[in-house]
């Protein structure tokens, strides 16, 4: 018997098919589906009408949230069964306009909690981007240096060889 679950067809937001290989495969690609592509999709939408734009930060401020915390959270609870479709429950949950769950968490929990703390997250944020920033200048000098040093060896053997 193989032991290789067979191809499943699952349907996602509004019946859009997809063929996965096991059902841990279609929970991740749901979950990426409903927390990033539907949301830019929306959101693409939103800049062309600002008045939902509003609605479309608090979504992307609670999904940015989230997908911090998940790195966590999965690791302490990934293991209970039916997990992956609680997270999934959660995410479409934030995301449908129906029940508005991302701007619920995002005014009960996050505002408040933001503004009392903007100082520390200012300047964590300016912290993490000027140490992000040296280290994207250094990793991209020592890659111009190796391409400098490929560059010259395929020179010097493209001139030997003549």
């Amino acid at each position: 018997m193989n032991a290789r679950k067979s191809p499943l067809l699952c349907s996602l937001v509004r019946g859009y098919p997809l063929l996965i290989e096991s059902e841990q495969t279609a929970d991740i690609r749901n979950s990426t589906f409903l927390a990033y592509i539907y949301p830019s999709h929306t959101t693409f939408h939103a800049l062309q009408s600002p008045e939902k734009l509003d609605k479309q930060l608090e979504i992307w401020t609670v999904i940015g949230i989230y997908t911090i915390l998940r790195h966590i959270i999965d690791t302490l609870l990934g293991w209970i069964p039916g997990y992956d479709i609680a997270t999934i429950a959660l995410l479409a949950w934030c995301v449908a306009p129906q029940t508005q769950g991302a701007s619920w968490i995002y005014q009960r929990f996050v505002r408040g909690w933001s503004a009392q703390h903007q100082t520390q997250i200012d300047t964590l944020a300016n912290t993490f981007k000027t140490r992000a920033g040296t280290e994207v200048s250094k990793w991209a000098n020592r890659l111009f240096v190796k391409v400098g040093e490929a560059f010259t060896q395929v020179i010097v053997l493209l001139l030997s060889h003549k």
